[in-house]
């Protein structure tokens, strides 16, 4: 699924990664590596299988996480913003 992320934008993440991040926190993408590509993270040599970004949680702590596990943050107003806008009754 493509979700034309770009580098620099913000995104939630849908399932937890282990200490690192919470389900729920939110990312900024920093760079995508497609299947095929090698990257090392920590030390250790990875080959890619599916698309994944790395990114910084807000406090700064990186992780690498797959693109189906990222959600985008776009627009002024988080979601729970545009939820509640939409149930303000008439």
């Amino acid at each position: 699924m493509n979700r034309s992320f770009q580098p620099g934008d913000q995104a939630l993440t849908l399932r937890p990664f282990g200490n690192i991040l919470p389900a729920g926190s939110v990312v900024t993408l920093i760079d995508r590596a497609e299947p095929g590509e090698e990257f090392t993270y920590a030390g250790t040599r990875y080959r890619v299988t599916r698309p994944v970004w790395g990114v910084r949680g807000q406090g700064g702590e990186p992780a690498i996480i797959a693109e189906r596990f990222l959600m985008p943050l776009r627009g002024d107003e988080e979601p729970e913003q545009r939820r509640q806008a939409s149930e303000v009754p008439a």
